[in-house]
């Protein structure tokens, strides 16, 4: 089978149940796990200690690196033909991985696959990433009940991008986009990697049967995802893709860069939707 690279942040609590829940859902032989940490090494004497005979690496990161840093650093050490990104803060569900690794070899064009994302409540977080008409990104689906009724999350298809708290890439892709933008820091880092691999010819897709529970916003703490974090991430993706007018070309949608939506005070709450508070420790 494919050696898979899991790649993951701070916190023993939550790397913990990640872990169990991967190895559970997922045959443990075919996986390749890179656990990145930082802050020192208590997530290290975890995992000596409970997952003795699991096929895991520990690595240390250094306190200022982003969420681009740690999986650039990451995804080095592996020379696996398919990574899979994801976060600490998830809750795998049996047969995600089968259901990701299918869609991928089934669709040539495709080169980053994404999963359902739930919330605890079974509402759905994530099921594919669109494009508001000033150019920001949200997340398709988002609270909305997990029920059937909501025909995108009963359905495989192409999206404009994919959040990477789960993401199954192709190295290739990794490859010929140069990995994640570290000038982005914990926000839009993501986004900008889809846009960059559809520049370079790859297609995002989302396999809605593999559903995983997201427990959106555990994976750091409020000092890494503060208002001036959020911005400078936003202005970073609109000097890039919005202002330019590579967007609307790229995705064939009409982007309109001077809505007044791109003002600061709009910008700050990023996938958060508009009633909850700006500037918030919720980010992806």
């Amino acid at each position: 089978g494919n050696t898979l690279l899991q790649v993951m942040n701070v916190g023993p609590a939550l790397v913990r149940q990640a872990i169990r829940s991967l190895l559970s859902s997922h045959d443990p032989e075919e996986l390749d796990v890179v656990v990145i940490e930082q802050g020192g090494d208590t997530v290290k004497r975890m995992i000596d200690k409970e997952f003795p005979d699991a096929k895991l690496r520990w690595m240390p990161a250094e306190d200022g690196w982003g969420f681009s840093e740690i999986n650039n650093v990451a995804v080095a050490t592996s020379t696996a033909p398919y990574l899979l990104l994801l976060n600490n803060d998830i809750i795998c569900k049996p047969g995600f991985l089968a259901e990701m690794v299918a869609a991928m070899e089934a669709h040539s064009d495709v080169g980053i696959v994404g999963a359902k994302l739930l919330h605890s409540n079974g509402t759905i977080q994530h099921c594919g990433v669109a494009f508001r008409t000033e150019g920001v990104p949200y997340h398709i689906g988002y609270d909305r009940k997990d029920d059937g009724t909501f025909q995108p999350a009963t359905r495989d298809d192409y999206y404009d991008a994919v959040t990477f708290a789960c993401a199954l890439i192709r190295r290739e892709v990794w490859d010929a986009v140069g990995g994640m933008d570290e000038a982005y820091f914990f926000n839009y880092e993501d986004i900008d990697f889809c846009l960059k691999a559809r520049e370079a010819g790859w297609k995002c897709w989302v396999a809605q049967k593999a559903v995983l529970t997201h427990l959106e916003g555990k994976s750091l703490d409020a000092r890494n995802t503060v208002k001036h974090s959020i911005l400078r991430n936003i202005h970073i993706l609109r000097d890039r893709w919005i202002r330019t007018g590579k967007l609307g070309r790229l995705i064939g949608s009409r982007i309109d860069p001077t809505s007044a939506t791109l003002a600061d005070e709009r910008l700050n709450i990023a996938f958060v939707p508009s009633s909850k508070d700006s500037g918030v420790p919720w980010w992806r």
